[in-house]
């Protein structure tokens, strides 16, 4: 069978070989291809993503077909695209940005099954929550010049959440993993069918191990801070609590989340929010405690992740956040606002500790838990590994994934099911 995979980022080695600089996310898209590329099957696969590319490239690398064009999508020629690739399915892996359906608008007969990252139009309720109504309009000289802002940015997820409808409802198959995606594409596409497929993360994941002995003892790591989805703003607001009882605590952050530039260049790229941090940090008094390490390596991710006394995910909304399944993989105690999917992938006391995600106070006191009660915290973080090496086997994935599409192929009844 022959797939084309429409995805928002190309592999890193891929761009390499195009001569690009690499991109960071979509490292499952890199997972679950290596992970395909170890199965006996009969599949011809090739890749196509937006670069910094004024015209399509390509490149062939390990048997798969790689195409880079042009992040403005006017005047793309997809055909330089489908016509070698001659696809008997089209996968969309993600319905954030606007490629996929461009290309639907391109090739209304090609079948296409599309897999749910986060899903935008339930998102875009939450973008802007617990920030306060005037952060949400104000904006940095960078917002001025640019014509941007939190409440600019909400409008353009409802917006594209009106384009993710019509790629669910123009798919032959959906592809989910939590409660609740499968809700937002039964609200959104109820008469496309649903497959349950859990993700692949990156391998050096599975073969990390946390232990108390080695760990920065009251560290938290935090993997991003760069929007209001990502909840810092609340995370910040649990730290008093947290410091009247562990004077020597440490945030660690990473990403890029441009809070407290270190130059003037880095200064006028600067988003509100990041603005609205620096502010709400030094009013708080905790600049001294927080750490923004930069965007990370994965091996420093999870060097990072293992050295600390727990990860916590202060999120507004995720539907199943690669970062808190990589921390599950290593072991790491884990802290996570219920919110999305967390649910289905972190149960409640038994793998990790949950909270109200508008409840700062229990953020801390979840955390407050990991530090003094230590058998509980191994015992949980031992129970989430165990977990997560499961439903992130890279094989067991990589096989549903063709058994998904050898069921779309071959044809079935339509129908809100999930399998």
């Amino acid at each position: 069978m022959r797939i084309l995979w429409i995805s928002n980022v190309l592999p890193p080695y891929a761009s390499a070989a195009l001569g690009l600089s690499p991109s960071f996310g979509g490292s499952w898209i890199t997972s679950l291809l290596a992970a395909i590329g170890q199965l006996d099957c009969d599949i011809n696969l090739s890749v196509a993503a937006p670069a910094d590319v004024n015209e399509i490239m390509t490149t062939c690398v390990d048997g798969v077909t790689f195409y880079a064009f042009p992040r403005d999508l006017a005047g793309l020629s997809w055909q330089e695209i489908v016509d070698p690739c001659r696809p008997d399915l089209v996968h969309l892996h993600g319905t954030e940005y606007k490629h996929g359906y461009r290309l639907m608008e391109a090739y209304p007969d090609l079948t296409y099954i599309t897999s749910l990252q986060g899903v935008i139009s339930f998102y875009a309720f939450h973008f802007a929550a617990f920030l306060p109504s005037k952060v949400q309009r104000k904006r940095s000289l960078r917002d001025w010049i640019k014509g941007d802002s939190i409440a600019k940015n909400q409008r353009e997820f409802f917006e594209q959440g009106r384009i993710e409808k019509k790629i669910l409802q123009q798919s032959k198959g959906i592809i989910g993993r939590t409660t609740w995606d499968q809700a937002c594409a039964h609200w959104l596409a109820p008469d496309v069918r649903y497959f349950h497929c859990n993700e692949c993360l990156r391998p050096t994941f599975y073969h990390s191990n946390w232990s108390f002995d080695s760990c920065e003892k009251y560290s938290i790591f935090v993997s991003q801070a760069n929007y209001p989805i990502k909840g810092f703003h609340l995370l910040l607001d649990a730290l008093p609590y947290l410091l009247r009882d562990y004077p020597n605590l440490r945030v660690y952050v990473a990403g890029s989340a441009n809070v407290f530039p270190s130059n003037r260049e880095a200064k006028l790229k600067q988003r509100y929010y990041a603005r609205y941090l620096e502010n709400k940090i030094v009013e708080l008094g905790v600049k001294d405690h927080i750490i923004f390490t930069g965007p990370l390596t994965e091996r420093e991710m999870c060097d990072r992740l293992v050295k600390s006394h727990v990860f916590a995910m202060p999120s507004v909304i995720e539907n199943s956040p690669n970062a808190l399944g990589e921390a599950m993989l290593t072991g790491v105690p884990v802290v996570a606002a219920d919110v999305g999917g967390v649910s289905t992938m972190v149960q409640d006391q038994c793998e990790g500790l949950l909270y109200p995600a508008d409840a700062p106070y229990m953020l801390a006191y979840q955390i407050h838990r990991v530090f003094e009660d230590l058998e509980g915290a191994i015992e949980r973080a031992a129970q989430a590994k165990m977990k997560a090496k499961v439903v992130h086997d890279h094989r067991l994935n990589a096989e549903r994934t063709i058994e998904i599409y050898e069921t779309i192929i071959n044809g079935y009844s339509t129908g809100d099911s999930s399998e």
